[in-house]
């Protein structure tokens, strides 16, 4: 049988608190049996979870049932096959945890002090035990001992639970569905990533091809555009060869018939260079420039968007609360221990040593039991 300890007396686990209206995520919790409510409210910790579990606690049943027993038997083995860390920079005990083992520590101190007297006690003991730790770690220097001894407590417990619930048929149903449901799950992310890496690939190339026919169609619009001026130029420098040509053929028969002499008669052989569109025309038929290579341009690198951390909630808003119920407690309790603790020291009393030590055993059973109801309730 377990030991009893302080996480194993969550036997009313995300109930609600005392003066707080019942919401429907509370509703929904009570249809588990203790045990999963124990673990439940590690899982919930998360803020993702908790919305989740919310919306399944507007419309619950059976299939909402089945899915966060799966969830609380995979926390489960998780939390058994690698333990959280403790810090041991924490200056409080909820700094030194992980939120799921702070969350299932505070509700159960939220369920004990409203429970019986039994409970109260545990309640009492407990909180004086998280007080003292966190006056130790805030002192300087630090001392840590109390809370390894609060941490330590707890989480034996909480695995020796877990075990438990993981060896019974539930929770033993529960696990096997949800590897069953993470195992298809893994392998279809496994076929859409492999889609998707096929698909990248395929728009990768097709790119590329692109790039290389764009850089491979200018080259050619380059090399016809060279081509077409080197062609014009010549035309150019042909005309204007034969435009000279014909002046120095009319200038030769027009000094001959007027008698200048020195004169051959013979036509010169006249070639100009000529321009196009500013490039120099070879007559000769010399081939156009070489043309730079086109460098494809690269894709910039991808980076993924960051994620959002939630701040954390106030650490000591739940001890507060807790230290407000221990104080609001009715003060007749302390004087029914007080009276009851009278009576039966003076029984004794009298029994042991007549009027006298009834008289004795009266008093003293009564200011142990005001001492004790001062302790239980205020």
């Amino acid at each position: 049988m377990p030991r009893k300890s302080a996480l194993l007396w969550l036997a009313l686990l995300l109930a609600p608190a005392p003066g707080r209206a019942a919401s429907p995520s509370d509703a929904f919790a009570r249809e588990f049996a203790p045990q999963e409510r124990i673990l439940l409210s590690g899982v919930l910790a998360d803020p993702a979870e908790a919305r989740e579990f919310a919306q399944d606690a507007a419309a619950p049943g059976q299939a909402a049932l089945d899915k966060w027993r799966e969830r609380v038997a995979l926390f489960s083995q998780q939390y058994l096959q690698s333990p959280p860390p403790i810090n041991e920079a924490g200056r409080s005990l909820e700094q030194m945890v992980v939120p799921a083992e702070w969350e299932m520590l505070m509700t159960a101190l939220r369920m004990l002090s409203a429970g019986g007297l039994a409970q109260e006690a545990k309640f009492r003991i407990f909180l004086a035990m998280i007080d003292r730790a966190n006056r130790d770690l805030a002192a300087n220097p630090p001392d840590s001992r109390m809370a390894h001894k609060v941490i330590a407590m707890g989480r034996s417990d909480l695995t020796e639970s877990m075990r438990d619930y993981l060896a019974g048929p539930v929770g033993r149903s529960a696990l096997a569905e949800a590897l069953r449901l993470r195992a298809l799950a893994l392998q279809q992310q496994r076929q859409n990533q492999s889609r998707q890496q096929r698909a990248e690939a395929q728009a990768a190339q097709e790119a590329s091809a692109r790039r290389r026919k764009q850089a491979a169609d200018a080259a050619a619009a380059k090399k016809s555009e060279a081509a077409r001026r080197l062609a014009s130029a010549r035309r150019q420098a042909e005309g204007a060869s034969r435009t000279l040509r014909q002046a120095s053929g009319g200038s030769a028969e027009q000094a001959k018939e007027a008698g200048n002499g020195g004169y051959d008669g013979g036509r010169a052989e006249v070639s100009a260079p000529a321009e196009a569109g500013g490039t120099y025309a070879d007559p000769g038929g010399s081939s156009p420039p070489e043309l730079p290579s086109l460098q494809p341009p690269t894709l910039p690198d991808l980076v993924g968007p960051s994620l959002k951390v939630p701040s954390p909630r106030s650490e000591q808003s739940e001890l507060d609360q807790l230290n407000l119920a221990r104080k609001k407690v009715s003060g007749h309790k302390k004087w029914f221990a007080a009276l009851g603790l009278g009576l039966l020291g003076a029984a004794v009393g009298l029994l042991l040593g007549g009027p006298i030590g009834a008289a004795a055993g009266a008093t003293a059973g009564f200011l142990g039991g005001h001492r004790l109801g001062r302790f239980l309730w205020g």
